[in-house]
């Protein structure tokens, strides 16, 4: 579970890997998406900013680029 200011929970038998709220950061973060393997997650933000966390391998992101619309979500 993952809050506007990029904290994030873990419940059950979920992992914990970080979060954002340890780092400012400049735009809400709007969703979470897990690793495959469960190992790992990726944060996104409404500017487009990706922020990967665990074994989540970092693919690049739109952060500071111009979009037309804001980043809503992320699938997973």
């Amino acid at each position: 579970m993952v809050a506007l200011d990029g904290s994030s929970s873990s419940f059950g038998d979920a992992a914990y890997h970080s979060s954002m709220n340890v780092l400012p950061i400049s735009n809400s973060v709007v969703g979470c998406a897990s690793t495959p393997d469960g190992n790992g997650y990726w944060l996104v933000a409404n500017d487009g900013g990706v922020f990967s966390f665990g074994d989540a391998n970092f693919y690049g992101s739109m952060g500071g680029k111009s979009l037309a619309q804001p980043i809503v979500g992320i699938g997973g």
